[in-house]
C-alpha cells in the first residue's frame, strides 16, 4: 500500500475536495450527519498524523494520559440515568459555585427526563428532557438548562439568545457529557 496515496485520497480528495469543490456528485454537506462524521474522522486521522510527525521529526512531546470508555461510563452513566434536566428563565452568567439554591435556579422547572441511547456512543452520553408548554407558564423565557441529581446541580448550559416558548406544544432538550482526554486533538473551536 502506498501511504502517501492513501492519505492524499482519504484526506484531500474524499474530504477536502468534496467540501470545497463538490464536482461529479461527490460532495459533503454539514446538514448530513454521516458527512459530518466523515469529516470528523478525517480530521482525527490528519491530526494524529501531524502529531506523529511532530514527535518523530521535531522531537515534540505531547502530554499523555486519560480515561478509558469504561472509566467514563462508571463515572457518568449511572449518575446521568438517575438525573433530570431542569429549565430556568435566568440569564445570570453561569458560576461554578451555583447550587439549586442559587437565584438562577430558584424557579427552575423539572423536565421529564430519560437516557438517549440513540444519541450516545462510547465517550459520549446524552439524556433527553421534555416539558409541555402549559407547564412552562411560570417562566418568562427559556434562559438555561441544568442537570440535577437529587438535591445537587451537576451541570448547566445557557441559551445563547433569548428563547420564548409561545407557539410551541412541547420543549425538548438534549444534554450530554463527552470524554476528552489530554492527548486528544482539538475538535471544537470557539468563534
Amino acid at each position: 500500500m502506498n501511504v502517501v496515496d492513501e492519505i492524499y485520497n482519504q484526506i484531500y480528495v474524499d474530504i477536502r475536495c468534496a467540501i470545497f469543490h463538490a464536482k461529479g456528485g461527490s460532495h459533503l454537506v454539514p446538514q448530513k450527519m454521516s458527512d459530518r462524521k466523515k469529516v470528523a474522522e478525517g480530521l482525527r486521522k490528519l491530526g494524529r498524523l501531524v502529531m506523529y510527525l511532530a514527535e518523530k521529526l521535531l522531537q515534540v512531546r505531547f502530554p499523555t494520559g486519560g480515561f478509558t470508555y469504561e472509566a467514563f461510563n462508571l463515572m457518568t452513566k449511572s449518575v446521568l440515568q438517575t438525573s433530570t434536566i431542569i429549565v430556568s428563565d435566568s440569564d445570570i452568567p453561569i458560576n461554578k459555585a451555583d447550587t439549586l439554591e442559587s437565584p438562577a435556579y430558584k424557579n427552575a422547572l423539572t423536565m421529564n427526563t430519560g437516557p438517549a441511547p440513540n444519541l450516545s456512543e462510547p465517550g459520549l452520553y446524552f439524556i433527553l428532557g421534555s416539558i409541555g408548554s402549559a407547564d412552562l407558564c411560570p417562566l418568562t423565557k427559556i434562559g438555561r438548562f441544568g442537570i440535577r441529581n437529587n438535591d445537587k446541580l451537576l451541570a448547566a448550559s445557557t441559551v445563547e439568545t433569548e428563547l420564548k416558548y409561545s407557539g410551541i406544544d412541547m420543549l425538548e432538550a438534549q444534554l450530554g457529557i463527552q470524554l476528552r482526554n489530554v492527548r486528544e486533538l482539538k475538535r471544537l473551536y470557539g468563534a
